[in-house]
């Protein structure tokens, strides 16, 4: 994630597998300024990323356009990094804060909207790599998206 500028944190090992975080990235749209964050997490096991997550920490109650749309171009940015286009429907759900869930291509996109206190939020973006569908099952993995 560093072209987005995200810094790459340290790998940790976790029970058979790994996992790193970056900082947070201070996202200076909307008001106050410089309120709204994001950081990256990644999972994975040996056969590489199982479950990315891109955070966005929502502290600019006023103005939150802004920084919606530019958490909008880091989410197109790794989806564009995994060699996957944005679903329809995502780019309404993340402007509008709303949560969705789509398939596309052997992933789970997810856009959920977690609430902490008061006017602040949070918005994760998650990919996560589906189990592989044996030959012959295709019908188990959809790969058209999903919009909800």
């Amino acid at each position: 994630m560093k072209p987005l500028g995200l810094s790459s944190p340290p790998v940790r090992a976790e029970g058979g597998g790994w996992r790193c975080t970056t900082a947070r990235k201070a996202l200076p749209q909307g008001e106050p300024a410089g309120a709204s964050d994001l950081r990256y997490r990644v999972s994975g096991d040996g056969r590489g990323g199982r479950r990315l997550v891109l955070e966005l920490r929502m502290n600019s109650w006023r103005g939150p356009q802004g920084v919606l749309q530019r958490y909008y171009r880091y989410l197109e940015g790794m989806l564009e990094r995994l060699g996957l286009q944005p679903p329809a429907g995502l780019r309404r759900a993340v402007l509008s804060a709303v949560p969705g869930e789509w398939i596309l291509a052997g992933h789970r996109l997810t856009l959920e909207k977690r609430f902490s206190k008061g006017l602040v939020y949070e918005l994760w973006f998650v990919v996560e790599r589906l189990p592989s569908v044996p030959e012959g099952n295709q019908s188990a993995a959809p790969e058209s998206s999903a919009s909800p």
